[in-house]
């Protein structure tokens, strides 16, 4: 069970996707097919947002297609479609804040939470811009009923999650063993991820010398649309807030983009790159689509015109390049073809090399026994067709040594004898060491196993058994 018995997201992403492993059977195919489903929910959500502004059914296909390649990477869909189901909700209460679509609006909150507790928190914070915003700019809105609808419907939205901290025993540890994981991560790192600062456009400037011309396209592209970004949602929010009485498509849609882009923009800058980019980018998209739809109709169509291709183009350089689809029409030779718990995949060459040497060293040595993968690489799990035998499956961040201890008396006590460690860090930052994020741990591995080499093509990765004596 998520959170339980893995540190994981909030279960509502892991059920949706189970449902379609139990239909399809296990691998990563069927794994995608439940992904591009749930961005198909999304691609409705969108199309129904951006149809009140947008008659041409060909602007809307274009439309379609650039929000559906901005869901990237594949994984992160539940991140964009939330942003698009916060939009669509937000849309329809400035068009008519009846209880009916507050209690809506709360219960896509409350859903959104279920799928990652960001979502829940970003989606509170949207609604204090709502209720703001609706108490000076629309008529006829109490905000204390706007608000008792408001958390009805969180309450309903939230209910899976509810029933599984009744039902589910050990849920809740789990749960709050999460958010003290998290607490600690931001404390430590000032962000729940690595920070990484933003690529303005005056930063990325000096770095354009030696591109080559595609390589600094995309560079510009990028500092562009973060430098934008606060701007544009901004303005939005200026043009949506200006004017008092019933509002029109348009300013709804800029309404609605200002209010759940702008919380937003803390999870995009948090990390800023591309993948923290792309879900702030569907609000992006129905601002700048917002702003043309209001123009009159001589500036629309010209604008149009233009804004059209230039969002396809930068939707190219931007996203299209840095994905395994581009690198392999440009680097063809850099990607081939393996098999991965019995789906066969394009693969980059070196992933390709790391997989099958630690197949085949754990083939040799470890067999059927237990194993820990650490302290990245949680996929090697299903690859290998192991069971994770901590419950922290992903160990970047420092942990207390309590809890390393502990660890290491759960690996005596569950007979694991086996380690497979790489080396590495995500980041070019040494304090993100294995060795020094987890030192209990590591001095434990250095004291009571031999290291034995896996390939020497990456001789970062070891094989650890534990002495006998041990």
């Amino acid at each position: 069970m998520p959170l339980r018995d893995v540190r994981s997201y909030e279960p509502g992403r892991y059920y949706w996707s189970a449902a379609f492993l139990r239909i399809l059977g296990p691998g990563v195919k069927a794994l995608r097919v439940s992904l591009a489903a749930f961005q198909g929910v999304g691609l409705v959500l969108a199309f129904l947002l951006l149809r009140r502004i947008v008659p041409s059914v060909g602007v809307l296909a274009a439309l379609g297609l650039i929000l559906v390649v901005w869901m990237w990477p594949m994984y992160r869909s539940f991140e964009h479609v939330a942003v698009l189901a916060l939009l669509f909700a937000a849309v329809r209460v400035v068009e008519r804040p009846i209880p009916s679509r507050w209690r809506a609006a709360g219960g896509v909150v409350g859903l959104a939470a279920f799928v990652r507790i960001d979502h829940g928190v970003y989606g509170t914070l949207a609604l204090l811009l709502l209720l703001i915003f609706s108490a000076i700019r629309l008529d006829g809105v109490r905000p204390g009923r706007a608000l008792a609808n408001w958390t009805l419907g969180a309450i309903a939205g939230y209910s899976p999650m509810l029933l599984l901290a009744m039902l589910a025993p050990g849920f809740v540890h789990g749960f709050t063993a999460n958010l003290a994981y998290m607490a600690r991560t931001t404390l430590w790192a000032g962000t729940v991820s690595l920070p990484r600062p933003a690529p303005w456009l005056w930063t990325v400037l000096p770095k354009l010398g030696g591109r080559s011309f595609a390589d600094a396209a995309a560079l510009v592209t990028l500092g562009s649309l973060f430098t934008l970004l606060p701007v544009v949602l901004v303005l939005a929010g200026y043009l949506a807030f200006r004017v008092r009485g019933a509002a029109t498509p348009q300013q709804a849609q800029l309404a609605a983009a200002a209010i759940v882009g702008l919380p937003y923009l803390a999870h995009t800058f948090a990390r800023a790159d591309l993948q923290h980019l792309t879900p702030t980018a569907m609000a992006l998209v129905v601002a700048v689509t917002a702003f043309v739809a209001s123009l009159p109709a001589a500036a629309r169509r010209i604008a149009s015109i233009a804004a059209l291709p230039l969002a396809l183009v930068a939707t190219y350089l931007v996203v299209v390049t840095e994905t395994p689809y581009g690198i392999r029409m440009r680097h063809p030779e850099t990607y081939v073809r393996s098999n991965v718990a019995g789906d066969t995949l394009w693969l980059n060459r070196e992933t390709v090399e790391i997989i099958d040497s630690v197949k085949h060293a754990t083939a040799a040595h470890v067999g059927a026994r237990r194993l820990l993968v650490i302290p990245l690489w949680p996929g090697m799990y299903p690859i290998l067709g192991k069971q994770a035998p901590l419950w922290e499956v992903y160990s970047l961040f420092p942990e207390p040594e309590s809890q390393q201890h502990e660890a290491i008396a759960r690996l005596r006590r569950l007979g694991v004898d086996w380690v497979v460690l790489a080396d590495i860090v995500p980041e070019p930052r040494e304090d993100l060491r294995f060795r020094n994020t987890h030192r209990v741990l590591w001095e434990h591995f250095q004291q009571n196993f031999d290291w034995l080499g896996v390939d020497p093509r990456h001789p970062w990765i070891y094989l650890l058994r534990r002495r006998a004596a041990a």
